[in-house]
């Protein structure tokens, strides 16, 4: 099961906002981007706490931070409190897989029903009742379509909620739900010790950590549990137990270390070799009759508590325990979604561009991930699709620059929908940068890039020297918005003196662009404006697409469109998007490969030589 939008009225700034997660192309990475005061934060207290009023169970206790909301009457927005008799609603679309089917299917024969159809789109929300602005009531609505009959009738009719049937249906259906986990933040005081035992003074950290442990445990594979496993071993006096309890300790601190170092998340930049984490034979604190273990840094010789160490480590530290053990987690939904609001914001710009692809790493599983953020650091351009730009009506000036004084209001809009109101920017990034009021620093060193007409083209480049062939030493590539519209950033990189070629298409429009560009800019743009022909004679009148076998053009769209017959342009830059973001792999004609090793090894040397 998967969420595929979410609809939110009337809570806190939000009057009416719909967030539209089922992207095109197909991702699993959604970015709501914003300055301060957006209204970002709002949107993730909203979707955490949709999950924590429609589970209403022990999943948000177990959370360091659920959406902090206790107060319901917090909910109404601030130029309503004084008479608010109105709704808090947030609604859920999900879409159902096989399996959850199948479920269904169970619980409902179990229950006298045998269902015929059961829609795979269904609708989940609720909604807090107000009333001269007191809180009067929570109610849930479970909108699904299930059509069927009585074991022992013909007649067949949709499943009513008076139907015996429909409760255990709606526990089941609210079982499989994904779990929506909130992370304000991640510098978090790890604690120096765990307890292995919960004692009725304690606040929910430990409770928290121990379930770490706990899911630690399940990344093992070996059906090891907290309890049997390591508490009774730690309490028993024989040498058997204790040299298994070692055991599974040693194998909990080397998971640790694997992932905490791992060369592929790289989060860390110093020497790693000699570092490794550690969790402790247990001890007896002997005041509170409770064992504990501890997790520490060995660095060397030297052995340290995780608050010990720099901000940047712990931040890695807490995000990575948090979430990649989080979906070992043996039982519930597999199908997690995290919510990050401004993640590593407060890091320096290399650890902001670590953690882009320890996301990335996080959403090879079966895992969702919704981050805000106002750094531009954090915009993975291949993201930008299923990107939303934030931001609050309210807050809006007029043309004096005196403030509107409109009640706050908070929208989203998708990147794509956004962009379309700047058609006159030089680049697919420029509209993202203008939100974020971007301005490069004067030590900021712009990299040497390869222009190229519009985002197809970027992604298509990307593709092939990220995915088909891997190449170690990769171009930049800068995508514009046209083929026209390339003056301005050319402009920019001679100004800077920066290294830049540009590449059009073969096409009349390509040539027309090509000679304006020779005309505008002179000795500028010598030996640094191409076209397809320019690479080999044989290519005249080649745009991008022109550059694979036919077969290929249809086997790329059918991974993302499998019941297309014919070759759609719109479907396969799509389908080849939708590839890059999941880095998939598809064997390829050797024409197709001799054809973009050549285009991305022109460009690589004439670069070098521009």
């Amino acid at each position: 099961m998967r969420y595929t939008a979410f609809t939110i009225s009337n809570f806190k700034g939000i009057q009416k906002l719909k967030l539209d997660l089922d992207s095109d192309p197909a991702s699993k990475i959604f970015t709501l981007v914003g300055l301060n005061e957006s209204g970002k934060t709002t949107i993730m207290e909203a979707l955490s706490f949709f999950y924590e009023n429609i589970r209403d169970v022990n999943e948000s206790a177990l959370m360091l931070h659920p959406s902090g909301i206790i107060d319901r009457h917090s909910l109404i927005p601030k130029n309503r409190k004084d008479n608010f008799t109105d709704s808090t609603e947030i609604e859920a679309k999900v879409e159902l897989e096989k399996d959850d089917i199948r479920k269904l299917e169970e619980s409902l024969k179990a229950n006298g029903f045998l269902s015929e159809n059961i829609d795979t789109c269904m609708t989940i929300s609720f909604e807090c009742k107000f009333e001269n602005s007191s809180f009067l009531e929570r109610t849930i609505y479970w909108d699904s379509d299930i059509y069927g009959k009585e074991k022992t009738k013909r007649k067949k009719e949709n499943l009513e909620v008076k139907h015996k049937a429909w409760n255990p249906a709606y526990e089941v259906f609210i079982k499989m739900l994904p779990p929506i986990i909130y992370y304000p933040n991640f510098l978090f005081d790890f604690p120096d010790v765990i307890y292995l035992e919960n004692s009725d003074n304690e606040g929910k950290e430990q409770a928290f950590y121990r379930r770490l442990l706990q899911d630690v445990l399940d990344s093992l594979n070996n059906d090891l549990n907290l309890q049997t496993h390591v508490i009774e071993r730690a309490k028993s006096n024989k040498p058997q137990d204790r040299e298994a309890l070692i055991s599974v300790l040693n194998k909990m601190g080397s998971k640790i270390t694997k992932l905490v170092f791992s060369d592929n998340l790289s989060v860390f930049r110093t020497d790693t070799k000699n570092q490794s984490i550690i969790v402790s034979y247990p001890e007896l604190n002997v005041e509170r009759r409770l064992r504990y273990v501890q997790l520490q840094l060995k660095d060397g010789e030297d052995s340290y508590y995780i608050r010990e160490r720099s901000l940047g480590f712990r931040w890695f530290f807490t995000f990575l325990l948090f979430t990649q053990f989080r979906v070992q987690r043996s039982q519930g939904n597999s199908n997690l979604v995290f919510l990050f609001d401004e993640p590593a914001s407060n890091l320096h710009q290399a650890a902001q561009q670590r953690l882009v692809h320890a996301l990335e790493e996080l959403t090879k599983s079966s895992v969702s991930v919704i981050y805000s953020t106002h750094s531009h650091h954090l915009i993975n351009p291949y993201w930008l699709e299923s990107a939303f730009i934030v931001r609050n009506k309210g807050l809006e000036y007029d043309e004096d620059g005196l403030d509107s004084f409109e009640p706050t209001n908070i929208e989203v809009q998708r990147y794509r929908a956004f962009i379309s109101q700047y058609p006159n920017q030089y680049t697919y990034y420029q509209p993202i940068l203008d939100v974020l009021e971007y301005r490069p620093s004067n030590l900021e060193a712009a990299a040497d890039v390869v222009m190229v007409e519009g985002k197809n083209d970027f992604y298509t480049l990307s593709y092939f020297q990220e995915v088909i062939l891997k190449n170690k030493k990769r171009i930049n590539l800068l995508p514009g918005s046209g083929s026209g519209t390339l003056d301005p950033v050319i402009r920019l990189y001679y100004a800077w003196g920066r290294k830049f070629i540009v590449l059009l298409d073969s096409d009349a429009e390509g040539k027309k662009q090509k000679t304006r560009y020779q005309n505008l800019f002179n000795g500028i743009i010598r030996n640094r404006l191409f076209e397809f022909e320019d690479i080999n004679t044989s290519w005249p009148n080649y745009a991008m697409e022109k550059l694979f076998d036919p077969k290929d053009l249809l086997k790329i769209q059918r991974l993302a469109f499998p019941d297309t017959e014919k070759f759609s342009k719109k479907l396969f830059n799509t389908a080849i998007q939708e590839n890059l973001i999941n880095k998939t792999y598809v064997p390829l004609e050797s024409r197709t490969i001799e054809n973009f090793q050549e285009v991305l090894s022109f460009l690589s040397d004439s670069l070098t030589k521009a």
